[in-house]
Protein backbone atom coordinates (compact mmCIF):
# COMPACT_ATOMS: atom_id res chain seq x y z
CA UNK A 1 0.00 0.00 0.00
CA UNK A 2 1.76 3.52 -0.89
CA UNK A 3 1.87 6.18 1.68
CA UNK A 4 -0.84 8.70 1.79
CA UNK A 5 1.32 12.25 1.17
CA UNK A 6 0.26 14.91 4.03
CA UNK A 7 -0.95 17.89 3.19
CA UNK A 8 0.36 20.79 3.81
CA UNK A 9 -1.74 23.36 5.39
CA UNK A 10 -0.76 27.23 4.50
CA UNK A 11 -2.37 29.71 6.91
CA UNK A 12 -3.85 32.94 5.45
CA UNK A 13 -4.16 36.39 7.27
CA UNK A 14 -6.87 38.69 5.49
CA UNK A 15 -7.43 42.27 7.57
CA UNK A 16 -11.07 43.54 7.23
CA UNK A 17 -11.85 47.12 7.42
CA UNK A 18 -14.29 48.45 9.41
CA UNK A 19 -17.76 47.00 8.20
CA UNK A 20 -15.81 44.70 5.08
CA UNK A 21 -17.02 41.32 4.94
CA UNK A 22 -15.06 38.61 3.39
CA UNK A 23 -16.32 35.56 1.70
CA UNK A 24 -14.92 32.26 2.60
CA UNK A 25 -16.50 30.10 0.64
CA UNK A 26 -19.80 29.58 -1.57
CA UNK A 27 -21.84 26.38 -2.25
CA UNK A 28 -24.94 26.35 -4.17
CA UNK A 29 -27.25 26.50 -1.10
CA UNK A 30 -24.91 28.87 1.30
CA UNK A 31 -22.26 31.10 1.87
CA UNK A 32 -19.18 31.42 4.75
CA UNK A 33 -18.74 34.89 5.20
CA UNK A 34 -16.72 36.95 7.82
CA UNK A 35 -17.82 40.35 8.31
CA UNK A 36 -15.52 42.95 11.01
CA UNK A 37 -18.34 44.72 12.94
CA UNK A 38 -16.82 47.66 14.58
CA UNK A 39 -13.46 45.71 15.01
CA UNK A 40 -14.91 42.51 16.21
CA UNK A 41 -15.08 39.67 13.68
CA UNK A 42 -18.31 37.56 13.43
CA UNK A 43 -18.48 34.70 11.23
CA UNK A 44 -21.69 33.09 9.83
CA UNK A 45 -23.17 30.72 7.34
CA UNK A 46 -25.87 32.95 5.07
CA UNK A 47 -28.41 31.02 3.00
CA UNK A 48 -28.96 31.98 -0.94
CA UNK A 49 -32.27 32.33 -1.51
CA UNK A 50 -33.47 29.79 -4.24
CA UNK A 51 -35.57 31.80 -7.01
CA UNK A 52 -37.77 28.89 -7.73
CA UNK A 53 -38.94 28.60 -3.70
Amino acid sequence: MPKAKKKQEIEVYETLGPNECLIISKTEKDMLVACNKKGEIEVKRIKIPNPED
